[in-house]
C-alpha cells in the first residue's frame, strides 16, 4: 500500500510538472491550474485502468479443496493461541499404532554421527552453512546423518534432495556415496538446469520412477494448502519401484496446529486450514509451519501415499547429540519393487 501512494505521489509531482514545462516553452508563461488540472487528470486516468483490469481478469473463487478446507481468508478468532498444544510423542507414537501404521523406535549412535560429521567436512567446505544455522546447526546436522542413514544410499542412486535450499547435503551425499545427486526447490529457476530443479514439488518435471532416493529436510510443513497432498502423490510417481522417501523432522502434536509469524504477513497471508488451530509466534521468521495430529497426518499424507509403505520411525534420544535437538519423528515410504 504504501508504495502504491509513493507511486501514485510521483507520478502526480511529474506530471505537475511536465504539463507546466510545455506551457512554458509553448505559451511562454506557467499556468499552474492547467498542470494541477493535468496531475489530477493522470491520477484518476491511472487508477481507472487498474479498476478495469481488475474486472478484466477478475477470477471467480474457487471452494477449496474438502480435504483440506484451506484458506487465505480470515480466520475466526477463537482458532488463535499464542501457545503450542503439548506434543506428546508417547501419545502420538500410540495413535500410530492403534491406526494400524508400522512403527519403529531408534536410538542415536554417537560414534557413527560424528563419524559422518567429520566425513562430510561441514567446517572445511560448508563453513557459511554452520554460521548460518548457529546452535541450530546440530539439528540439521543430525537430521542430513540419519536420512542418509535411512535411506542407505548406494553409488548407482540417483538422489533427489525436495526444496533443498541452500543445504549443502546433494553435495555431500554425491562426494560420499558416488550417487547422482539433485536438488529442487520452489525458489530455484524454473525447469531442469542439469542437477537442479526449478518449481513446485508436486509438479516435477521429471519422467517417472526417475529417482531411487528423495528426502525432505524440515521442509514439508511449509507446503501449504493442498501442496502436501500433492506431493506426496508425486513422491509416488518419481520413486522407482524398490525406492525410498524419508521425511524429517515429521512434525506432530496432540493436536493439528499451524505455526505462523504475524509479522511476516505483511508481505503475503499465508493460507491456513480452517480446523487447524493457528499459533501465533512473533519473531519466528516464518509465515507457516504445519503440526499433524495423527488423523490428520493419515488424511492429508498416508492416504495420498497409494503406492507406497509407510513406517513411522520414533528417534528416542536426539538430545544426546545436543540439548537443542527437537528430532521425534521421521516418515519413511518405500514403494514395492
Amino acid at each position: 500500500m504504501k508504495r502504491r501512494l509513493l507511486y501514485i505521489s510521483i507520478v502526480f509531482v511529474v506530471s505537475i510538472f511536465v504539463t507546466a514545462g510545455y506551457s512554458l516553452l509553448v505559451l511562454g508563461q506557467v499556468w499552474w491550474g492547467q498542470s494541477l488540472l493535468s496531475g489530477i487528470l493522470t491520477v484518476v486516468a491511472i487508477a481507472g485502468y487498474e479498476l478495469l483490469l481488475r474486472l478484466r481478469f477478475q477470477q471467480p473463487d474457487r471452494e477449496a479443496p474438502a480435504e483440506s478446507d484451506s484458506v487465505a481468508a480470515p480466520i475466526p478468532e477463537g482458532n488463535f493461541s499464542t501457545s503450542e498444544p503439548p506434543r506428546l510423542p508417547d501419545e502420538v507414537y500410540a495413535r500410530f499404532e492403534e491406526a494400524g501404521v508400522r512403527v519403529e523406535m531408534i536410538s542415536i549412535d554417537l560414534t557413527a554421527y560424528r563419524a559422518f560429521i567429520e566425513r562430510a567436512e561441514y567446517e572445511v567446505r560448508h563453513p557459511k552453512y554452520i554460521e548460518g544455522f548457529g546452535a541450530v546447526f546440530a539439528e540439521k546436522s543430525l537430521e542430513h546423518f540419519l536420512s542418509l542413514q535411512i535411506l542407505a544410499i548406494e553409488p548407482q542412486d540417483v538422489y533427489l534432495d525436495v526444496a533443498a535450499a541452500n543445504s549443502p547435503l546433494p553435495a555431500i551425499v554425491e562426494r560420499l556415496t558416488g550417487c547422482r545427486a539433485y536438488r529442487q526447490d520452489l525458489f530455484y529457476s524454473a525447469g531442469m538446469h542439469g542437477r537442479t530443479i526449478g518449481g513446485d514439488a508436486g509438479q516435477l518435471p521429471l519422467a517417472d520412477a526417475f529417482a531411487d532416493k528423495i528426502a525432505l529436510h524440515c521442509s514439508l510443513e511449509h507446503f501449504e494448502g493442498d501442496a502436501d497432498s500433492h506431493f506426496i502423490q508425486e513422491a509416488a510417481r518419481v520413486l522407482k519401484p524398490g525406492g525410498r522417501l524419508c521425511i524429517i523432522p515429521l512434525y506432530m502434536s496432540s493436536r493439528y496446529f499451524i505455526l505462523t509469524d504475524p509479522d511476516t504477513w505483511a508481505e503475503r497471508r499465508p493460507h491456513f486450514d480452517r480446523d487447524a488451530l493457528i499459533v501465533k509466534r512473533q519473531g519466528w521468521q516464518n509465515s507457516f509451519g504445519r503440526n499433524y495430529d495423527v488423523p490428520h497426518f493419515l488424511t492429508r499424507i498416508r492416504d495420498y501415499a497409494v503406492d507406497l509403505d509407510l513406517t513411522i520411525i520414533r528417534i528416542l534420544d536426539a538430545h544426546k547429540v545436543d540439548p537443542i535437538c527437537y528430532l521425534r519423528f521421521v516418515a519413511v515410504f518405500d514403494k514395492p519393487a
